[in-house]
């Protein structure tokens, strides 16, 4: 019903975040590329970065993205926040439904038109290309892509060359090292904690 949802990184899975409840605050998480319901074949969704139809106490950042930015099918927008929303920014130049257009932001750093025609389809989503370079680097995530592309590519062949035992047992930090590249940087304030409204009705 009530969440708090800061600091996380997430990459390669269907959904990044779904919200669905009166009262939640989503602040600083960083939602990289993700890849969408593969097992859907040519004619699954691409990647969702977060269906968020709550309250939303504090919502300042949706970071980057997938060549499909944010589930846009349905009645409802799947960004809708009683608060105003501070930043959104994405690697590709897509608009999103519930947010206003001078809060997208590309890490390219080209100006930002929404003029992406969303795909429709797997392939189409494939030929879509994400900056390999980003200029834009958000104070709280001051990383660029190639850096995280080879974070990722890193983590996922060293969980793949080693078994749960030779894991535990490693002592050189490499891993470690690997996910503090992917670490984000926040600070929190007093409001992002503060008890949420009643839910319902009469309900305390």
């Amino acid at each position: 019903m009530s969440a708090t949802i800061a600091g996380n990184f997430s990459s390669g899975n269907y959904w990044s975040i779904v919200l669905q409840g009166p009262n939640h605050s989503c602040h600083h998480n960083v939602f990289w590329k993700p890849r969408g319901n593969g097992g859907a074949g040519a004619s699954g969704q691409v990647g969702f970065n977060g269906w968020l139809p709550a309250r939303l106490r504090r919502f300042d950042h949706l970071v980057f993205g997938s060549a499909h930015p944010v589930w846009q099918g349905g009645k409802t927008p799947p960004i809708r926040s009683q608060r105003a929303i501070e930043t959104i920014y994405l690697l590709h130049d897509a608009r999103i439904r519930g947010i206003l257009d001078n809060e997208h932001l590309l890490l390219s750093g080209e100006k930002w038109t929404g003029r992406l025609k969303l795909p429709r389809s797997q392939d189409e989503a494939s030929a879509l290309q994400s900056p390999k370079t980003t200029k834009v680097k958000p104070a709280f995530f001051p990383r660029s892509a190639a850096e995280i592309d080879a974070a990722i590519d890193a983590i996922g062949k060293y969980f793949r060359d080693h078994d749960p035992q030779q894991i535990s047992d490693d002592k050189t930090g490499s891993l470690e090292a690997l996910f503090n590249i992917l670490e984000i940087q926040y600070k929190s304030e007093a409001t992002d904690y503060a008890r949420f409204p009643p839910h319902g009705p009469g309900q305390r």
